[in-house]
């Protein structure tokens, strides 16, 4: 397998990653703070604010070689929030709307 196409496939899986790992580390915040929009809208903004910081300092390739990682980190940190809390604290309970 050459390099362009384990690059692809890497690309691909972190594509089809982060909004899984991201929307984990939402739905934790928002069910953590009693369903406080305005704290995920503030991790949702300062997450944008950090990428477009890193594009700006590395460029659209070094930003484009960083993205797995940054996929990896939050896959991580949603694997730990599932084990941790279980899915009490990442679904709604009983009665709430």
């Amino acid at each position: 397998m050459d390099d362009k196409v384990l690059s692809a496939r890497i690309s691909l899986a972190a594509e089809l990653a982060f909004p899984l790992a991201i929307t984990i580390c939402f739905t934790w915040v928002y069910n953590s703070t009693g369903g406080s929009l305005l704290l995920v809208s503030l991790l949702h903004a300062g997450l944008n604010a950090a990428a477009a910081i890193s594009m700006e300092l590395v460029g659209e390739e070094g930003f484009a070689r960083q993205s797995p990682l940054v996929t990896l980190l939050f896959f991580l940190v949603a694997v730990v929030l599932v084990l941790a809390y279980g899915p009490t604290r990442l679904a709604r309970g009983e009665g709430e709307k």
